[in-house]
């Protein structure tokens, strides 16, 4: 083999090297870039979440069907794109005052009722932390006051393409119950609401309007 060989030799390991370089780095950009896109998505979806469960549950518990069209309305409102991946269920949400990991039968059915089916003991109640839980459905006439709003949403990547991944599924729970909720009125409430001003509230262009009008909706509410 002649130098000429040699080198030829070398250049060609050296564009191989380069390429899989190229294809390493193209790789660690999609995981970082796009795993932000997602850990962003999945925050505005926690705020729209919230936002929809707590409009919910001002028309529990005796508007149920009302209280489903009214999440799913705010989480339209603050995302578009989610229509067709909400879904709403709801729960009976009791305290559990003696500790011992059963509901306190002093407020089912005074708070709401999961009806007979279910009874007065853990379980089929979820109890812990001083609280119990019933799976509760409206249509056989139960008394629910704590809707449960799952939100999904498809995000599409920006550099995974290149590596055939396209999109990735996110998705959060949140819940909120009207009332007392669990735990007994022990003394004046102190309440602090924080808005931030941070890229989450700037998409779409009324998320922040519709963040105000809630808070101003749950002062209402507490303080009539």
């Amino acid at each position: 083999m002649n130098a000429w060989e040699s080198r030829h030799d070398e250049d060609g390991v050296i564009l191989v090297i380069s390429a899989i370089v190229l294809i390493i780095f193209i790789g660690m950009a999609a995981f970082v870039v796009d795993l932000t896109l997602k850990s962003q998505s999945r925050q505005f979806l926690w705020n729209t979440a919230d936002s929809a469960a707590l409009a919910g549950a001002s028309q529990l518990p005796d508007d149920p069907a009302g209280a489903a069209a009214l999440a799913f309305q705010y989480a339209l409102e603050n995302d578009p794109e989610l229509a067709g991946d909400l879904v709403a269920t709801y729960r009976c949400l009791v305290a559990d005052a003696n500790g011992d990991g059963q509901p306190d039968p002093l407020e089912v059915p005074a708070k709401c009722n999961p009806g007979a089916d279910f009874g007065m003991t853990a379980p089929p109640w979820v109890c812990a932390d001083g609280q119990c839980s019933a799976v509760c459905d409206p249509g056989e006439g139960d008394t629910c006051n704590t809707i449960v709003m799952e939100v999904k949403k498809t995000v599409e990547y920006a550099f995974a393409p290149a590596v055939g991944v396209f999109e990735g599924e996110t998705g959060v729970l949140s819940a909120a119950c009207r009332g007392l909720c669990a735990s007994p009125l022990t003394g004046p409430l102190d309440l602090m609401v924080i808005i931030d001003r941070t890229t989450s509230m700037r998409t779409p262009p009324d998320a922040l309007p519709n963040a105000k009008s809630a808070v101003l909706a749950l002062l209402d509410y507490l303080n009539p």
